[in-house]
């Protein structure tokens, strides 16, 4: 009995010891949900609140001023504007080439694959012969031995086609892979599929003609230039039809463009395709274009970019950079008005974390397989990195830029997809990202990646402060288990005795010289004006600085107060108006979709105060492109507020007069 007595007495002393511990754990929950919701209501309702939610109250203002009342506004004005809108759309929707136009694309949409197969053929037989009489005649030289390959890969390849009893149409919509592109991606309707066969003798022989005509051309073209050619025209015409696939195809293809011979002068055109057809659209109607405070502002920067192209220390080359600068700028203003619905929204995301996925799988193969190089590592200081990524860029920091910008689009995903295989694909996406950020050894990218998740989780939930607060908390245990390398680099931050370290420092030092004498007109747009300024203000053996390492000097010493001016109040405006939309949202995923967008242009900013990242024109047109994603979702959820407003009066209107029909 004593022993049973003992037991018990024991196992009331655990239970009353257990509910202890509980009870205290329950008390310290309790106060970090206190603190967490003092802080968020400090925030959201104090004076940072008022000050970051004023951004409607602005453009009120805006829009009721002297300018807008007089111009946008004025009946004269409208009157003008809607009759030219008018009378474009009419020409154009009633002008002969149209007309053309849409009678072609139905009847090759109907064309039998069997047509494109004789063309197909027609090309690789004269190619081939085309490399024999080049082999054979000695006056020409000798042919290409990959012309040859070529050919004989085109005639192989038509093979199929020849045999196939579809339309052009029909096939592209019964392959699985052909209609998940056009279809989940492209967005093209089912009717588009649904087209009857067009048997035409005079389209067979135009396309036997034309594949004749092209087999001919190899004399003088290699045949994979041609085949590219007509590939990138086929895709040229398809953006001009529906311009929203361009701004997908060139958020997933910016770090590929690294493997044409002119990178940034292949995004550029891709942009400037995109944007005829968004133009050709707005003519006609079929599209719009909304102008607001952020808009005007950005604007305002653009011109300043071109100004000073034209005052610059080096017209030439800031004339050049500012204008490829503008094109890429042009990047905003399409998917801020282009991304209007959310499923287009949702592609966006989709695009650049499966292509930032591809990068990460190259950049971490590249470190794995001994790939990598030294050359931006001070190997003296760190003699346990065997080197930094670069993947699909030119120098490592370019990799981590590029990586910082999508991370939060993975992580959105991550958090947000459903239990699958999405969820699976998205967290391995989210892991190979923050991996290949670490091997670029990018200290910044490292501050900002960690800055940039943190802050997305925060506008995602209330509980992610209260994690937070147990993670710093833990932190002292966690460096333990830090890899050595990684765990000395995070100490070097701030090193003075780091070449790297030291070199940026007073790159900065000899960059704020030169404010003295260029406070306010500043010496021209672009890197080549900062290189023929800056060795005059040059700490010795420093002299050589490409740029001067941070954003914002950057922008300052090249435009002035003026444009950095510009420049830090569109940022703040941006603030403002993601802020209070984060306040009242609208529609939930639209609010993720901005913080995300949100996240990743302040993990930007964070990685600006540490270097230039508009050095590299592709990240320079990924900044702007995803500050459009942020506006494009914000845009799109007032939008849905504004329908469900009108219904419920809609439906308010009629209870109204259905009740006043009773009662009389």
């Amino acid at each position: 009995m004593k022993r049973r007595d003992r037991k018990k007495q024991a196992e009331e002393q655990n239970r009353s010891a257990k509910d202890v511990v509980r009870e205290r754990g329950l008390f310290v929950v309790a106060l970090l949900d206190r603190f967490c919701d003092l802080i968020y209501n400090a925030l959201s309702n104090g004076f940072l609140g008022f000050i970051f939610s004023a951004y409607s109250t602005e453009q009120r203002a805006l829009e009721n001023g002297f300018v807008s009342r007089y111009t946008f506004k004025s009946t004269i004005a409208g009157k003008i504007s809607r009759k030219t809108r008018e009378v474009l759309s009419r020409e154009y929707e009633e002008s002969y080439f149209l007309k053309k136009w849409r009678d072609l694309l139905k009847k090759l949409l109907a064309t039998p694959l069997k047509s494109y197969g004789k063309m197909l053929l027609s090309f690789g037989i004269f190619s081939v012969l085309i490399y024999f009489i080049l082999l054979l005649v000695p006056e020409f030289d000798a042919g290409n031995i990959g012309a040859l390959i070529t050919g004989i890969a085109v005639c192989i390849a038509s093979t199929p086609l020849l045999l196939s009893r579809q339309n052009l149409a029909f096939s592209i919509g019964s392959n699985k892979i052909t209609r998940t592109v056009f279809s989940e991606i492209f967005d093209f309707r089912d009717e588009t599929y649904q087209v009857k066969i067009y048997k035409s003798r005079a389209i067979t022989n135009a396309l036997i003609l034309l594949g004749m005509l092209a087999g001919v051309l190899t004399f003088v073209v290699d045949p994979l230039i041609i085949l590219s050619a007509s590939l990138m025209g086929l895709l040229a015409a398809i953006i001009i039809i529906t311009p929203e696939i361009g701004v997908i195809i060139s958020l997933f293809f910016v770090p590929f463009f690294s493997l044409a011979d002119i990178p940034t002068i292949s995004l550029a055109i891709l942009i400037i395709i995109t944007t005829f057809g968004y133009c050709i659209k707005l003519i006609r109607g079929k599209r719009v274009i909304r102008f607001e405070l952020i808009d005007i502002l950005i604007c305002t920067f653009i011109l300043l970019i071109l100004l000073g192209g034209a005052l610059s220390a080096t017209p030439d080359a800031s004339r050049q950079s500012g204008a490829m600068s503008c094109v890429l700028i042009l990047g905003y203003f399409l998917v801020s008005n282009l991304m209007r619905t959310e499923k287009w929204l949702s592609r966006c995301g989709y695009a650049l974390v499966s292509s930032a996925s591809l990068v990460s799988v190259t950049g971490i193969l590249q470190y794995v397989l001994g790939l990598v190089d030294t050359k931006w590592l001070d190997t003296s200081y760190f003699p346990n990195i065997a080197g930094r990524s670069t993947a699909m860029f030119e120098n490592s920091n370019y990799l981590a830029f590029y990586l910082v910008a999508v991370f939060p689009f993975a992580l959105h995903n991550a958090i947000t997809r459903e239990k699958g295989k999405s969820k699976l694909l998205s967290v391995i996406s989210c892991i190979l990202i923050v991996v290949c950020t670490v091997l670029t050894w990018s200290r910044g990218a490292w501050i900002a990646i960690i800055f940039t998740g943190i802050l997305f989780l925060l506008i995602y939930s209330r509980k992610t402060l209260r994690i937070l607060i147990s993670i710093i908390i833990l932190i002292p245990y966690a460096i333990t288990f830090m890899p050595p390398n990684v765990l000395a680099r995070f100490k070097s931050i701030g090193d003075m005795t780091d070449s790297s370290t030291m070199y940026r420092f007073y790159t900065w030092k000899g960059s704020l010289r030169i404010l003295d004498d260029f406070l306010w007109s500043g010496i021209g747009y672009g890197t080549e004006a900062y290189r023929a300024i800056y060795p005059e203000y040059a700490y010795a053996g420093i002299e050589a600085a490409a740029h001067s390492h941070s954003l914002f000097l950057q922008i300052f010493i090249g435009l002035g107060i003026g444009g950095i001016l510009v420049f830090l109040l569109t940022m703040f405006v941006f603030a403002q108006k993601n802020f209070e939309y984060f306040k009242k949202p609208f529609n939930e995923n639209s609010r993720l979709i901005a913080a995300t967008a949100f996240s990743a242009i302040i993990g930007m900013l964070v990685m600006g105060l540490f270097d230039y990242i508009w050095y590299n024109y592709r990240i320079f047109f990924m900044f702007w492109a995803i500050l459009g994603i942020s506006i494009a979702a914000i845009r799109f959820g007032n939008r849905e507020v504004n329908k469900k407003e009108f219904f419920i009066s809609a439906d308010a209107q009629k209870s109204a007069i259905d009740i006043e029909f009773e009662d009389r």
